[in-house]
């Protein structure tokens, strides 16, 4: 999604945030899975730096993007995956189906925030590109 507007560079390095942040997530259930709380602590402490480092990776390549806004909405995104984690561990199954739900709904916002950016930013550009022309 990234390519077309701002090259391989800097997709692949989204690609390897992303990749990142489904690595660590599967390792943090993992570890909790297996009752080491010490790693897990440190995983989800890694897994946490990571959405900040996409929340700055996002709004270091689009001036429409708010640091603290995709910050917010990696923390919130997070906490959700963590609880229907633990939730589906403890077999809590009605209640990990409501976190879904609702954490299907922050991921929408999180689409429509990337899209309205991209937006922007689009019709930025174009009018740069008018105004050179």
């Amino acid at each position: 999604m990234l390519r077309p507007f701002y090259g391989f560079k800097i997709a692949n390095e989204f690609e390897r945030l992303l990749t990142t942040h489904l690595v660590l997530a599967a390792e943090l259930v993992k570890a909790s899975i297996a009752g080491n709380t010490q790693q897990a602590a440190l995983i989800e402490q890694n897994w946490y730096q990571n959405g900040i480092q996409i929340a700055q990776f996002l709004s270091s390549i689009n001036p429409f993007n708010d640091f603290e806004e995709w910050k917010q909405m990696m923390f919130e995104h997070l906490n959700f995956v963590k609880t229907e984690a633990v939730q589906l561990i403890n077999g809590q199954y009605p209640q990990s189906i409501r976190t879904y739900d609702r954490m299907e709904v922050q991921i929408l916002k999180m689409a429509v925030l990337m899209t309205r950016v991209f937006y922007n930013n689009l019709i930025y550009f174009n009018q740069k590109i008018k105004l050179l022309n």
